[in-house]
């Protein structure tokens, strides 16, 4: 989990103030602080809309504040540690940090039945459904991992059983039969799905996996903080004195 630290030299705002008002300074601080932390957290917002491709409404919420208090001078920016999902996980700190993305969600699971290797990725396949992200339909990706029963067990998504298998690879007469099958070897590692025609089978890249990159940072986070606090940080601490000093019985 990324952390960045938010604290101010507040000896020349200290100065401004009258001796009278200085039980007033760590009140004042912590919510200038925190007023400052959560600007900063729109900036980034901001950069990760106009720098990330189509970022799903999860991936712009996945920062959040830890608030400053009177005893604790410092306001923290985050991004949210999320536990493996079929559809989710945390995957961008490399966007802030560099480095390698973790494994989403449905990753780790196609790890854990042996068909992903460490150092390979899944990528959307020709053949896949995506989403308006770009990314493979959560409903596909739930059917793939039914079909290898890759769920763990007692999850809330079920696995197919032989009989629901192959009830899929024969279809019927309204629908027809399709089935899934992993490619283990050659450049199209990854999984495929057949679909069985009255004019033969019909295969289609569903997920390809791939070596995995090592991307560039694309947002320099501390960056961003520190031109949001020396903005703004002053001002709000003003404020946050006056509101302090006009509440003051």
């Amino acid at each position: 989990m990324l952390q960045i630290s938010m604290t101010q030299d507040l000896e020349r705002l200290r100065s401004e103030v009258a001796t009278i008002h200085r039980d007033q300074i760590p009140f004042a601080t912590a919510l200038a602080l925190t007023r400052t932390a959560d600007a900063a957290r729109a900036s980034i917002r901001q950069e990760m809309s106009r720098r990330f491709d189509r970022p799903t409404p999860f991936i712009l919420a996945s920062l959040f504040i830890e608030p400053a208090t009177k005893t604790k001078l410092s306001a923290n920016v985050f991004v949210k540690d999320v536990k493996f999902k079929a559809d989710s996980g945390v995957r961008i700190e490399p966007e802030f940090v560099g480095g390698r993305r973790r494994f989403k969600g449905y990753e780790a699971l196609l790890r854990s039945i042996g068909l992903l290797a460490g150092d390979e990725q899944a990528v959307p396949g020709g053949g896949a459904t995506l989403d308006q992200y770009g990314n493979i339909s959560r409903a596909e990706v739930n059917q793939i991992l039914a079909w290898f029963r890759a769920h763990p067990e007692g999850g809330t998504r079920k696995n197919l059983d032989d009989k629901s298998r192959d009830r899929m690879t024969k279809g019927t007469k309204k629908r027809y039969g399709q089935r899934y099958y992993y490619q283990a070897t050659g450049r199209g590692r990854g999984v495929y799905k057949a679909v069985s025609t009255g004019w033969g089978t019909a295969i289609k890249p569903m997920l390809m996996f791939v070596r995995r990159p090592r991307y560039q940072r694309r947002i320099n986070m501390p960056e961003v903080i520190r031109g949001v606090t020396a903005a703004q940080f002053p001002s709000w601490f003003r404020d946050a004195m006056q509101q302090a000093t006009s509440t003051r019985p």
